[in-house]
């Protein structure tokens, strides 16, 4: 998508009511050029395009019923995003390179074995 002409659309007084155009075309540009340093960021975005099109539009206009729908959506799906991907506390980082040490160390136990070494493991 493209961002809003007001010119070419004929609202005289777009740039008056929004102060801060933002359209799903240049968050998507955004994206793909890495211009985003957190999810923050580009939420902060897609809820001002909802925002502005509420905004902009009357309440009985079907575009602002739309946004109102969209938003919400997109705020409901936010949420189900957050709950799977919790960010991981300093233990449960510490546990999962512990984890990923262990499971790299055992091919290689393994391996000495089957030469006739025994592990660490074993010698206790």
């Amino acid at each position: 998508r493209e961002p809003v002409n007001p010119v070419e659309l004929g609202l005289d007084d777009y740039w008056e009511v929004i102060k801060q155009p933002m359209d799903l075309g240049t968050i998507s540009k955004g994206l793909k050029r890495r211009r985003y340093s957190s999810l923050d960021q580009v939420v902060k975005d897609v809820v001002l395009v909802f925002d502005n099109a509420m905004l902009y539009n009357k309440r009985s206009d079907p575009v602002h019923k739309c946004a109102k729908e969209m938003l919400a959506s997109f705020r409901q799906e936010l949420a189900s995003f957050e709950r799977r991907v919790e960010p991981a506390t300093p233990a449960e980082v510490t546990k999962k390179r512990s984890r990923e040490e262990t499971s790299e160390q055992a091919p290689l136990e393994a391996s000495a074995t089957k030469k006739g070494k025994k592990s660490g493991a074993e010698l206790e």
